[in-house]
């Protein structure tokens, strides 16, 4: 299931930081792209620490997504996507993954 995420101000830059687990995962949105990850990594580590085991000093891998000028965007298992119309003409519209960041888990 998709979360809509509205950003609080669409002309500021926004990020989201995204870890994901199967069908779960844990994200942050925040205007500075490195305080980002740094947030999405403590988060994961705290919502995952009874099915994970997290060494510190190891590496995980966080998904980066630019979402500067979106004004509402959603999160699925699959991605970062806004939507437009409705019915026959329903589009989901990706958003391009920014990096793929290896960061340390404290």
């Amino acid at each position: 299931m998709a979360k809509a995420i509205k950003a609080a101000d669409a002309s500021k830059s926004d990020y989201i930081a995204l870890i994901s687990f199967g069908a779960g995962g844990s994200w942050i949105r925040d205007p500075d792209p490195e305080e980002a990850v740094k947030r999405v990594v403590r988060l994961a580590k705290s919502d995952w620490k009874t099915l994970f085991k997290f060494k510190k000093g190891a590496t995980i891998k966080v998904n980066l997504y630019d979402i500067t000028g979106h004004d509402h965007v959603k999160i699925g298992d699959d991605g970062v996507f806004t939507e437009s119309g409705e019915g026959d003409d329903y589009k989901r519209n990706w958003i391009p993954r920014l990096k793929l960041v290896d960061a340390t888990i404290p």
